[in-house]
């Protein structure tokens, strides 16, 4: 870990059970990435969904593609969803083997000299660990649109105000800065009612 910190992404599915004694208290539990931005939380995070899922997860339009985000998953509290890793052997069974073939390999970088740029052996925390909440039978999983994803490299501008992240297609004049930072003002409210509307009615997996 010291050496390949990103390492430390790949267990993220372990910390409700790592971390259990800090969330004894919490009703719910997540992991993000350190390279996110984030607004207005209360303006994205929706009461049903604290409430009516076991996991939501929030993606950047690619709902085709159904598994948790690392950038944003929120699990409800418990013993099932917080032993769901279990089902991944690179973290469970076979923990010890993984780990031992990780440092052979950075031993291996580093005696070619390329420890710092070469591949990682880096397992995302996003595939087996979404394979095994997909097919455990009685769980709810949502995934919302709710993100942007490399706003740097995007057309447009970026604009924070009182808390909210806006993205918008050009440079904005006085007047409508001020009219977006009206509509930025934080809603202390615990409704969360959010900001989506539903479009049909939620399909299974199939």
């Amino acid at each position: 870990f010291e050496a390949w910190p990103r390492l430390v992404a790949e267990y993220k599915p372990t910390f409700g059970e790592v971390f259990s004694a800090w969330l004894q208290n919490y009703t719910h539990w997540g992991y993000t990435d350190l390279d996110v931005i984030y607004g207005a939380l209360p303006r994205f995070v929706q009461r049903s969904e604290l409430t009516d899922f076991d996991l939501f997860s929030y993606s950047f339009g690619d709902a085709e593609a159904v598994y948790l985000r690392g950038q944003w998953t929120v699990h409800r509290n418990g013993p099932t969803v917080n032993g769901l890793w279990r089902g991944c052997a690179h973290l469970a069974a076979g923990l010890l083997d993984e780990l031992g073939k990780k440092e052979a390999h950075l031993r291996r970088m580093e005696a070619a000299g390329s420890a710092s740029t070469g591949h990682k052996r880096f397992i995302s925390a996003e595939g087996c660990y979404s394979h095994v909440a997909a097919h455990t039978a009685g769980l709810r999983i949502k995934v919302a649109t709710k993100q942007f994803v490399g706003m740097g490299r995007e057309s447009g501008q970026i604009y924070a105000l009182r808390g909210t992240v806006w993205r918008c297609e050009r440079q904005l004049q006085a007047a409508e800065l001020a009219s977006l930072a009206a509509a930025s003002a934080p809603e202390c409210s615990t409704r969360l009612a959010g900001v989506h509307t539903p479009r049909g009615e939620p399909e299974r997996l199939r």
